[in-house]
């Protein structure tokens, strides 16, 4: 072997020996080293992404409302149990009547006073009336007398009996007409004292009656077989036993559950974004898993506000909901709508290029490190649309990775 094929030897062991450092004779290749996928603004569609929250509400339900018995306060003494399935003719709330019962002794003592005093006034009334009619008698007898006394001719009695006869006759005819006129008036003020009395009689009844029937009142019963729903009250929550309650003010009700919609909040700021009839996804908090189909049937013509202190405002929606299940749905679930609205081009960028300054506002991650302020518009998951910053193009970093 000659000298250069032994130095050729020498370089090859040391150049195998470098390698073997570096895996060299490994029969597995190196894995490649991940390189992030580059980030920039670019004009592409955009799919807007809403998500709404609601719940599922009954559109027709029977409401159980605090009877007006011109009491105050009404308080509950029992109240079933909110999602409690009830009877028809079942007792759904109980309001106490200890108030009434009392009211009620009382009245009843009233219309038993009357009802005697009526009696004790028939009474008086016939008396006076017999009195009427023997002095009527007596005075019809009188004038009968008299009248014969008077028809005897003149001719045969002297002048001074036939006057004194004519005298008798017209009084006693004068004393058989007050007698009449005596009866008459007697009739007339014993019909209206009879007539008073038992309107009192009659009063007293009805007042009776209007008390019993306040009393069946207090007692609230389920109007066909369902669930009940307990409703809330003015402390924030369900009403419960002890709780005073308005009267015309439900205090329960009955939902329809075939009747089971979604009612939703979209915010003022989304207004106008979408439209009745559009298609959308149902998922109920309770069943995750399950994705429903809807249709958007109403949007409210008025926003209101969450509360009397809010700034922020919201139209009601209303989704009629595919397939009701009435075995697993209940009014109040919590519901999410999901509507994924028609694409349109727009300058995007992608959200993980989005960072945040001290204060809030909304920056780009620059490729360079550099964070320039910027103005979004609505966002999907993915990317936001860019209404100000950088141009189409700008190369971006990820700002988690950049700090």
């Amino acid at each position: 072997m000659s000298w250069s094929d032994g130095r050729a030897g020498v370089l090859l062991v040391q150049v195998c020996l470098g390698l073997s450092l570096a895996g060299c004779g490994s029969t597995t290749a190196p894995a490649a080293t991940e390189r992030p996928q580059s980030l920039s603004i670019e004009v592409g569609p955009f799919r807007e992404h809403h998500l709404l929250s609601g719940e599922l509400v009954a559109e027709t339900a029977d409401y159980l409302l605090t009877p007006n018995t011109n009491q105050w306060p009404v308080t509950i003494r029992w109240l079933a149990d909110d999602g409690q399935e009830v009877a028809e003719g079942e007792t759904v709330a109980e309001f106490d009547n200890s108030q009434l019962v009392s009211n009620l002794e009382q009245l009843t003592a009233r219309w038993t006073e009357a009802q005697n005093e009526l009696l004790l006034e028939r009474s008086r009334v016939r008396e006076s009336l017999a009195q009427a009619h023997y002095d009527l008698e007596q005075s019809q007898g009188a004038f009968e007398k008299a009248r014969m006394a008077a028809d005897v001719p003149a001719e045969l009695s002297s002048r001074q009996d036939f006057e004194q006869g004519r005298l008798e006759l017209a009084k006693a005819e004068l004393d058989l007409e007050q007698a009449r006129q005596a009866l008459r008036t007697r009739s007339l003020a014993g019909e209206k004292a009879l007539a008073v009395q038992t309107e009192t009689v009659d009063k007293a009844r009805r007042a009776v009656e209007r008390l019993q029937e306040d009393l069946e009142k207090l007692r609230l019963t389920a109007p066909r077989d369902g669930l009940v729903l307990v409703a809330t009250g003015r402390l924030g929550r369900t009403y419960q036993t002890g709780d005073s309650a308005i009267p015309g003010v439900p205090v329960a009700s009955m939902p329809d559950l075939q009747t089971l919609m979604v009612e939703a909040k979209l915010f003022d700021v989304d207004d106008g974004k979408i439209a009745t009839g559009q298609r959308v996804q149902v998922i109920l908090d309770a069943f995750p898993d399950e994705i429903l189909r809807g249709t958007l049937r109403e949007i409210t013509d008025f926003a209101d506000q969450p509360a009397a202190d809010s700034t922020r405002r919201f139209f009601k929606v209303r989704v009629d909901v595919d397939g009701i299940d009435a075995d697993r749905m209940r009014p109040g679930m919590s519901v999410r709508v999901v509507l994924d609205l028609e694409p349109y081009d727009a300058l995007l960028i992608p959200r993980p290029a989005i960072a945040w300054s001290p204060d809030g506002a909304p920056e780009a991650q620059l490729a360079a490190g550099r964070r320039v302020p910027i103005r979004l518009g609505p966002c999907n998951p993915r990317q936001c649309v860019l209404e100000e910053g950088p141009a189409a193009g700008t190369a971006l970093g990820r700002a988690r990775d950049l700090g």
